[in-house]
Order: structure tokens, then sequence, then C-alpha cells
């Protein structure tokens, strides 16, 4: 997980990683370096072994020089191993990040100062090209709960070996399920309506026959196994 921790650690992050471990989901963050390691000493590997990068972009994101780093680190195994990311814009807009708006410019200034333009516009492409990959947006969830169970079920699907294209955020495409499962619902419609097609079409049949039954036996006289005599 990527996030920036004076937004979202003790609040929204913490809570997103708590339902990925209650999942099965081996989660690793920031917190799990030992005291008095070097920070980011063992994130390159560790992000290259990831199969899943879930990136937090919250409004002080960008003032984060790890935050980036570790970004554009993701988005390069993205490109060279196929990694999947997952970004979530956590009361944020992606269009803060793709023309750099708000604390997003004050942040990408203030880090140009410190380390000039070459280093920083490293960063500027990163937080460009991840608006172009599929995520969500807390602003369309009317609780934060709902969010974290969207992003746990996609995070299941992906480890289940469901595939999926992530593709611009805008497309609001639904994912497709497996073949299989698919004919399977349909296989148990179909049965379920002729069955009850079956139920219906036999009860009117018992009931057409008790009312003929019942007309009859004023003329004539059923036994008890109902078999007609005259």
């Amino acid at each position: 997980m990527n996030f920036r921790g004076r937004d979202t650690r003790k609040g929204f992050g913490d809570y997103h990683y708590t339902s990925l471990v209650d999942a099965g989901v081996h989660v690793f963050r920031d917190e799990e370096i030992c005291v008095g390691a070097k920070i980011g000493f063992d994130f390159p590997s560790v992000i290259a072994q990831t199969k899943i990068s879930i990136v937090i972009i919250s409004e002080n994101f960008a003032s984060s020089s790890w935050c980036l780093k570790e970004l554009v680190h993701i988005l390069e195994c993205r490109r060279s191993r196929g990694q999947l990311v997952l970004p979530i814009y956590y009361k944020v807009k992606p269009l803060q990040l793709k023309y750099l708006t708000g604390r997003f410019r004050g942040a990408i200034d203030a880090h140009k100062r410190k380390m000039g333009e070459m280093v920083v516009n490293y960063w500027i492409e990163a937080l460009r090209e991840v608006t172009s990959v599929k995520g969500w947006k807390s602003e369309e969830f009317g609780h934060e709960g709902e969010l974290v169970r969207s992003v746990v079920n996609e995070v299941m699907i992906a480890l289940n070996g469901t595939k999926r294209i992530m593709s611009s955020i805008d497309n609001n495409e639904v994912p497709t399920k497996k073949p299989k499962a698919k004919e399977f619902t349909c296989s148990r419609k179909t049965m379920t309506s002729v069955m009850v097609s079956r139920l219906v079409w036999s009860f009117s049949a018992a009931l057409c026959n008790q009312r003929l039954r019942s007309q009859l036996s004023q003329r004539i006289m059923l036994p008890a196994n109902g078999a007609f005599v005259s």
C-alpha cells in the first residue's frame, strides 16, 4: 500500500489495511520496517515482488517525496512486469493530479526548489500516468465501508486468477464474470422457470380433473379408487 501517512494512516488507510488482512491478503506497508533501519532500503525489491499495488492518493500525497518515489517504481513495475495497480482517489479528484492544481501544484513547486526540475519531472509524469489507470473516487461512495468492500472485492478477484483489463478511470464497465459461472447461472434460471411452469400445469390439470369428477359424480357413482362404473 502506498499512502500519505498524515492523511490516512490512522483512519481510512488503517481500515483498508485491516480489511485486506482479514480477507486473508498479505499486505505490506512501511510500518513493517524495523525501527532503526533505513527508510526505503527494501522497498524496490518489495514492490517488484508484489502482485498488486494499492495507491491511496490524498490531498497531501504529493508533499511526500517518498510517496512519489514509490509511485514511480510502482508504475515501472506495471509497465515491465504487468503488476496490477489500483489507485484510490481519497477526497481528491484525478484532474488535480493531471493538471497539478491546488495542493499538488504547491507540493511540486516546493520539490523543484529543493531537488531541481529533472528529478521532479519524473514525479509529475507518474502523477499524470496514474490517472489513466482505472480506480475509485471516494466522492462516489456514500460510506467509506462501501469503498473498502469494493476494493477488497477487486483484490480477491485478481488474486483468484480472474482476468480483468484496467482501463481509463472514466470507464464505467462492470467486470465480467467467468463464462462457466455465467452459463451455470443462466442454466439454473432456465431450470427454475421450467420447474415452476410444470408445477403450475400439474396443479391446473389436477384442479380441472377435480372439477370434472365433481360434475360427473352428480350423474355417475364413483368408487373410492376413482374408476368409472355404469
